[in-house]
């Protein structure tokens, strides 16, 4: 059975979309760092930099070494002093990044069963500042009836 056409499929939710959606620059009043969890190239923080250059926002980028060394490389050179790429596996420990004004999934806990989920969170919770830390997902599951 084909799922029903109006629901988006995970191609159709584009980075310019969440970019759009979401006022990145408001988070500055809890901090100046987002942390892009499991955040590949960071195509989505450059845009987010990219769509607020006047806010006073940092970036980091965490993914697997190979993944984040690429990133790097790519990064624009205007841009390259808002961004800190670190190499970290989200199933394998604590958060190494503490207080940051949000922690930033995008097409991750789809992938994952519960268990695997609450494994991936757990550590971020834990570092997060208890009423300051935002923890913003931008995530697609289509199910079929």
């Amino acid at each position: 059975m084909e799922p029903p056409s109006s629901l988006p499929k995970p191609t159709d939710i584009r980075i310019s979309s969440v970019v759009d959606v979401f006022p990145f620059d408001r988070l500055t009043q809890y901090g100046d760092k987002i942390v892009d969890v499991g955040g590949g190239k960071g195509h989505m923080m450059v845009s987010i930099a990219q769509r607020y250059p006047d806010a006073d926002l940092r970036f980091v980028v965490q993914d697997f070494a190979v993944v984040v060394d690429a990133g790097r490389d790519d990064c624009p050179a205007d841009l390259r002093h808002k961004f800190e790429w670190v190499a970290f596996d989200f199933l394998a420990g604590d958060q190494p990044v503490k207080h940051a004004a949000a922690y930033f999934m995008r097409h991750i806990m789809h992938n994952w069963g519960d268990p695997y989920c609450a494994q991936i969170l757990k550590p971020i919770v834990a570092a997060m500042k208890p009423g300051v830390s935002r923890l913003l997902v931008a995530d697609v599951s289509a199910c079929c009836p």
